[in-house]
């Protein structure tokens, strides 16, 4: 099968290889052709694929016109032997796809000799070529490195080449090796060389190497690629290296397996160097650098766990990095680096707690590092030892000679707690002595005294009666240390005002604002209208006091006077109705006084100019605003003239005849009255013949105001049907009365198994159970119907197959089943009157419904034989005859 092919026909010839590529389930083809040119043979031997998907080809031409590409490395056929007139000249070629099947480039690669095809004889006559001695693979770069055989004296050679002579001379039977290396772009060689022995074994006729395999080793770090080919020699003089395994052919008269090696491109690996420099003084103030070398440059770092990516990590602490070189192939080193530190000095304190007499002491112990060692503690002593120290927190630093320094932190506790104090004051307001200051006390021994400097002095925590001054309180715990504070009583006179205004306008009222000054800050206000902000809003006009009162209760009071501006527009409304109960009435507004333009605004319609149209019966509100933003609100009623108003009354229609009447009484509206009634298309108020069904009247006054109204008209009631039996459950062969009540006359169907269909009271004898419904006709010709089934009960022991059905979609006798209650086990089967099955069916609760293959068939007759068990164990064996009714 084809698929996307490069060459899509066989061509002629005896073989031609092809070159097919499935996707990676084995579910579909991805590319699938033929390869080859109008020689006997083109035979593929060796297929490689490289990273990329793309798929290389090689093996033996017999083509001088193989299809090759321009630029490729050879692009004419070498020639060869043509062996006994039978067998053709060969060239070895290379060809290569894209993942897709698009050829990228094709190459012959050959001597004037035959490469790649072996010959051997039968009764002196070439008898055989065997194929299938090429060999190919793919490294990274996407060369093509290639094993097989040759017989040219002048295949392709590289310069440095390993061997550069073939030892077969282009006779028939001596073959080398050969082993080439095609550039990415098939147009140049790499590297190729001949692989072979020169002598001729022993007994035989050919000095001959066949190859087997190849394969790639590649060390990208390195650079190198090794090549290991395989296959058989029948040459004694096969080049052999020392030390290896077998350097001797142990069998003369005998192909042997050898294996060969090959190594490319050998090149440097990556290496790298490292110099550091210590932390100091135990900081984080240690280096490194790593030198790369070797490798591919391009060379990058990543530091751990310091997480550098230069060649050089600074601002390192004593412990073990990690440095990890990555060059430009991606080849990594691990470089590990100690950074070692010179320790500074160490310290250690001691403590004494604070009393409420004196101040604690604490001492540093300095060790390690280089002698003498400078202090420095958080109160600026410098002697190993402070003293006066206050309870909380202290840090000293010691550092020594070389500079390194080491901070230490102590706490200083305190025995005997000193009390706290917190003051509070209110100040001394209106000029009087009634300033008050509250001292609280925490901390010390608890049980407190007071003394202020009052006089005469007060000793409780609230001093009162204080005028303007500064005040000092000695407050004693119960071990006698105490704690002094001081506080300012302030002296403030009352406050005073002024005040601004604004008038009051036609869109918002008067505004006034309390300016205070003096007195104890914060301030409250208390105005005329009860707002007690500074600033009062929407005051009417007038007069107006404000009363301000300052922090120390201290109060004084202002009136101020809210002026008027402008006059206010009035308007008046006038309307006309609403006729027919349409939406046509008007209103308009007049307007006088304010500053012209005015706008308009009417509430519910939204209308803008001054009269308002359009109107249904109702209220409406105009807002009339002048230029000056000052408005004037009306409300108007549109009123309606008298509605059309209309009932409907209608007799009954008889079940047989349209007799009935709809009459349309009309009331308000102007006279006279036009009628229109649908469907009946009469013009009078009274409509008549009508059958059953809804009927609307429009009547119109002579204002043309229309009103709308439905009649329906119902029939007289038809008769009321109902039908009875002596027994609803009979046994088969048997019968039974059926009653029929509510009609003059009775119509029975299904007629089959009664003794009468238009009796009231017929009998009924059914082979089946049967549903007989009756159509019962009143004098007047109404109709009612009403059903009733009959059950068939089947004793035990007797099987009935009725003889006709009719499966016609009408309910009544649709399928054809074998009736019975004891059924055990039964095989039914039908045939037609040619003898085909059109039926058959082992479950007795299956029946057969007319159909055969799917389509219903036409009236006729079947036969049918029946074969069953009884749960009495009795066996049944019938035949008879059915017929199909439509």
């Amino acid at each position: 099968p084809m698929q996307n092919a490069y060459q899509s026909a066989f061509g002629t010839g005896s073989y031609k290889m092809f070159v097919t590529k499935i996707n990676a389930t084995g579910s579909a083809l991805i590319f699938s052709t033929y390869l080859g040119g109008s020689g006997e043979e083109d035979i593929g031997t060796g297929i490689a694929t490289d990273t990329a998907g793309a798929v290389y080809v090689t093996g033996c031409t017999g083509s001088s016109n193989f299809p090759v590409t321009p630029g490729a490395f050879q692009t004419a056929f070498g020639g060869g032997n043509i062996m006994n007139g039978i067998w053709q000249a060969s060239d070895a070629f290379v060809t290569k796809f894209n993942s897709s099947g698009t050829l990228v480039y094709s190459t012959f690669l050959g001597g004037s000799g035959d490469e790649n095809e072996y010959y051997d004889t039968f009764n002196g006559d070439v008898a055989l070529a065997i194929h299938g001695w090429g060999k190919i693979a793919v490294n990274r770069a996407g060369e093509a490195h290639l094993v097989g055989h040759t017989q040219s004296p002048n295949f392709p050679l590289t310069a440095g080449a390993f061997q550069t002579t073939g030892t077969s001379g282009g006779t028939y039977n001596n073959y080398d090796f050969f082993f080439t290396v095609l550039n990415a772009a098939g147009s140049n060689l790499v590297y190729s060389t001949y692989v072979g022995g020169s002598t001729i074994a022993p007994g035989g006729n050919s000095a001959r190497e066949y190859v087997g395999n190849i394969a790639l080793i590649e060390n990208t770090c390195a650079g190198a690629t090794t090549v290991i080919g395989a296959g058989t020699s029948h040459s004694d003089g096969f080049p052999t290296t020392a030390g290896v395994f077998q350097p001797a052919k142990l069998n003369s008269y005998a192909d042997q397996p050898v294996i060969f090696r090959f190594s490319l491109g050998a090149g440097t690996f990556l290496t790298a160097s490292v110099t550091a420099t210590p932390a100091t003084c135990g900081n984080s103030d240690g280096s490194a650098t790593v030198t790369a070398s070797g490798g591919t440059p391009g060379y990058t770092y990543s530091w751990i766990p310091s997480g550098g990516s230069s060649s050089t990590a600074t601002g390192l602490s004593a412990g073990n990095y990690t440095c990890i070189v990555t060059d430009g192939n991606g080849c990594s080193q691990a470089q590990i680096i100690t950074i070692n530190n010179s320790n500074g000095p160490t310290v250690t304190t001691a403590t004494t707690p604070q009393t409420c007499v004196q101040g604690g002491t604490a001492t540093a112990n300095a060790s390690g590092g280089t002698l003498p060692y400078t202090y420095q503690w958080c109160n600026g002593q410098t002697t190993s030892a402070a003293s006066n120290l206050s309870a909380g927190t202290c840090t000293v630093t010691v550092t020594d000679a070389g500079g390194c320094s080491v901070t230490s932190t102590v706490t200083i506790t305190s025995s005997v707690s000193t009390p706290s104090t917190a003051v509070t004051s209110t100040p001394a307001a209106c000029g009087n002595n009634n300033g008050t200051s509250t001292v609280t006390a925490s901390g010390g021994n608890g049980s407190y005294t007071y003394g202020w400097s009052t006089s005469p002095v007060q000793t409780t925590a609230t001093a009162t009666g204080l005028a303007g001054g500064t005040y000092t309180i000695t407050v004693t715990d119960a071990n006698g240390c105490t704690k002094t504070a001081t506080v300012s009583i302030t002296q403030t006179g009352g406050p005073t005002v002024t005040t601004s205004t604004t008038p009051q306008t036609c869109t918002a009222g008067g505004t006034a604002t309390a300016n205070p000054s003096g007195g104890t800050s914060p301030y409250t206000y208390q105005w005329c209208n009860g707002q007690t902000g500074s600033t009062a809003s929407n005051l009417s006009a007038g007069s107006c006091t404000v009363t301000v009162i300052d922090a120390g209760g201290c109060s004084t009071t202002s009136t101020v006077v809210i002026t008027s501006s402008g006059s206010i527009p009035t308007a008046t409304v006038t309307s006309t109705p609403a006729s027919c109960g349409n939406n046509n009435g008007t209103a308009t507004a007049n307007v006088s006084g304010g500053t012209s333009p005015y706008t308009y605004s009417w509430n519910p319609t939204g209308q803008t100019s001054s009269a308002a149209t359009g109107l249904a019966a109702g209220v409406y509100t105009v807002t009339v605003t002048d230029a000056i933003g000052c408005s004037a609100i009306q409300t108007i009623s549109v009123t309606s003239n008298s509605t059309l108003n209309a009932t409907i009354t209608s007799t009954q229609t008889g079940c047989t005849v349209n007799n009935g009447t709809a009459t349309a009484s009309v009331s308000g509206g102007t006279s006279p009255y036009t009628y229109l009634w649908n469907p009946s298309g009469q013009t009078a108020s009274t409509a008549t013949g009508l059958g059953a069904g809804n009927y609307s009247v429009t009547m119109t006054d002579a204002n043309g105001c229309t009103q709308t109204q439905t009649a329906v008209i119902t029939s007289v009631p038809g008769p009321a049907a109902a039908v009875s039996a002596a027994s609803t459950n009979i046994t088969i062969g048997n019968n039974t009365s059926l009653t029929a009540t509510g009609g003059g006359t009775y119509s029975w169907s299904p007629a089959a198994g009664l003794s009468c269909a238009t009796c009231a009271n017929p009998v009924a004898t059914p082979s089946q159970t049967t549903t007989y419904c009756v159509v019962v006709t009143d004098g007047n010709g109404c109709t009612d119907n009403a059903c009733l089934t009959i059950n068939i009960d089947i004793p035990c022991g007797d099987i009935f197959v009725p003889n006709a059905f009719s499966p016609n979609n009408d309910g009544e006798n649709e399928l054809e089943c074998v009736l019975g209650s004891c059924i055990e086990t039964l095989k039914f089967s039908i045939f037609d009157r040619w003898g085909e099955k059109v039926f058959e069916t082992t479950d007795p609760k299956i029946c057969w419904d007319g159909t055969y293959k799917g389509k219903l068939l036409n009236t006729a007759a079947f036969v049918y034989y029946l074969k069953g068990v009884l749960t009495s164990g009795e066996k049944i064996n019938r035949k008879g005859n059915i017929s199909l009714i439509r």
